[in-house]
């Protein structure tokens, strides 16, 4: 018996409906983007190619006014938005994960960017600004709590009796 980690003839098929499914689908928001380079090869600009719905509904951008244009002219932010990370997974492949906060839409997100082919980078991304607010909050009422009982921690030990 032959075993083989390429896909049967029907999983072929089935495979690219099946992403396109997952992708649609995601609650977090996923795009596709290719990058503008200068002269010299160096990232320039990126343009979105393609959105799923959960990036419309969390970025706010609509994919029929979005896919094509400038990153830079759609955040109207002069210069596109975290080029430096994105052109450097594009043009070396090495993928990259990190938290940022961006101003403009007054929003934290959790951002995972991969590179499928030289020149282009995807992005799967969260909206984190409620939880990471929480978790900051949670973290400033227990070392204001310390502060004020001299670092010793509250523990609650009853008495026998």
């Amino acid at each position: 018996m032959r075993s083989s980690s390429r896909p049967a003839g029907n999983e072929r098929e089935i495979f690219p409906l099946s992403f396109a499914a997952v992708f649609r689908s995601i609650k977090e928001g996923a795009a596709v983007h290719r990058l503008i380079l200068d002269r010299k090869g160096k990232p320039a600009d990126y343009v979105i190619l393609d959105m799923n719905p959960a990036c419309e509904k969390i970025t706010g951008f609509k994919k029929a006014r979005s896919v094509g244009i400038p990153a830079s002219k759609l955040h109207k932010t002069g210069r596109a938005p975290y080029l430096e990370h994105y052109g450097r997974v594009g043009l070396t492949g090495e993928s990259l994960v990190f938290e940022t906060f961006f101003r403009p839409m007054k929003k934290r997100f959790s951002i995972s960017v991969s590179c499928p082919q030289k020149g282009y980078f995807v992005c799967v991304f969260s909206e984190i600004t409620g939880p990471k607010e929480q978790r900051e909050a949670i973290r400033r009422s227990i070392s204001g709590r310390r502060r004020r009982t001299g670092g010793r921690r509250r523990t609650n030990q009853g008495s026998a009796g």
